[in-house]
C-alpha cells in the first residue's frame, strides 16, 4: 500500500455519535426517531450551454428527448440518483440521491461526462452547487389524531381528508423559510419537505413532536377510510368550536368580573 494512503487510513477516526447528535442539533435522549434523507435535491449551472448530438442518446445511463421533462437526462445506479439537464437555460438538478455527497458526486461524473466528449468539452459549472431541498422522512411510534390536530391548530395545518390522507403542517411563518413544510399521517409517519441542511430538519422535527404530544392514540382500525376521516374532521372541527364558544364565554364572564372589582375599587377610593 502506498504510504500516503495508509496513513491516511490511519489517521480516520471513529465519529462518536454524541458528537454527531450536537451537530445536527438534536437533544440528547430525545426518544423520537431522527428524520432521514431519503432525497436530495442540488441545483448548479452550466455556461456554454448547447443541444447535445444523437450521440448522447446511445448511452447507457443517458436519455435525449426534447419533448420531454429534460433536455439530457443521466441516471446513476451508485449512488442511485438522477441528472436533469436544462441546456436551453444552463440549469443541472439532481434528484434521487440519498444525501449531499452522494448528489455532489453525481456532478463529479457529470462534468467528467462533459469533459471526456469532444462536442461539450467546452460546457462548465459557473456556480457551487447548492441544496435546494431535502426530503427526510421518520416516524412516531404512535398513531395520531389528526383531525383533531387540525381543528386545534387550523393556522398551520391543512387537512383534507377527501384529497390527501395526510395533513400538511407549516412550521415557520410564511415570510421565514416559506418553503419548509411537513405532511403527517395518522400512523404516526411524517415526511419533511423544503429543508436544506439537517439543522433545518431537526427544528421542525421538534416542532412536530411538540405540536402532536396532545393527540397520541392507540391506533386505527378502519373499513371505510376517506367515510371515517371525512366524519371524524367534522366531528373534530364542531367539537373544537363548541369548546371555543366556552371558552370565549368564560373569558367574557371573567372580564365583566374584573371590570366590576375595578369599578368597586374606583369608588372606594372616591
Amino acid at each position: 500500500m502506498h504510504p500516503l494512503l495508509a496513513d491516511s487510513l490511519a489517521a480516520v477516526q471513529p465519529l462518536p455519535w454524541r458528537t454527531v447528535e450536537q451537530r445536527i442539533g438534536w437533544r440528547h435522549g430525545n426518544p423520537e426517531m431522527i428524520p432521514i434523507p431519503h432525497n436530495v435535491v442540488i441545483t448548479i449551472w452550466l455556461e456554454n450551454c448547447h443541444s447535445i448530438d444523437s450521440v448522447a442518446m446511445f448511452a447507457l445511463n443517458g436519455k435525449y428527448n426534447k419533448g420531454q421533462f429534460a433536455s439530457f437526462r443521466l441516471k446513476y445506479k451508485d449512488p442511485r440518483c438522477t441528472i436533469l439537464n436544462y441546456f436551453a437555460t444552463g440549469r443541472s438538478i439532481v434528484v434521487g440521491a440519498k444525501t449531499p455527497n452522494a448528489a455532489f458526486y453525481a456532478l463529479h461524473q457529470l462534468r467528467k461526462y462533459l469533459s471526456d466528449d469532444r462536442k461539450n468539452a467546452g460546457i462548465k459549472f459557473v456556480s457551487p452547487p447548492q441544496v435546494s431541498n431535502i426530503v427526510l422522512a421518520a416516524m412516531f411510534d404512535y398513531s395520531l389524531n389528526i383531525a383533531a390536530m387540525h381543528a386545534a391548530n387550523s393556522s398551520n395545518t391543512n387537512y383534507v381528508p377527501r384529497e390527501f390522507s395526510g395533513a400538511c403542517y407549516r412550521p415557520f411563518p410564511q415570510a421565514e423559510r416559506e418553503g419548509c413544510k411537513a405532511n403527517i399521517f395518522e400512523e404516526g409517519a411524517y415526511t419533511i419537505l423544503g429543508g436544506t441542511n439537517m439543522e433545518i430538519a431537526v427544528q421542525i422535527a421538534d416542532k412536530i413532536a411538540e405540536l402532536v404530544r396532545p393527540f397520541k392514540v392507540g391506533g386505527w382500525q378502519r373499513r371505510d377510510v376517506v367515510g371515517e376521516r371525512e366524519a371524524e374532521f367534522k366531528l373534530e372541527k364542531r367539537k373544537y368550536s363548541e369548546q371555543a364558544e366556552l371558552r370565549e364565554a368564560r373569558r367574557q364572564k371573567l372580564l365583566q368580573r374584573v371590570a366590576l372589582h375595578e369599578s368597586e375599587l374606583s369608588e372606594e377610593n372616591y
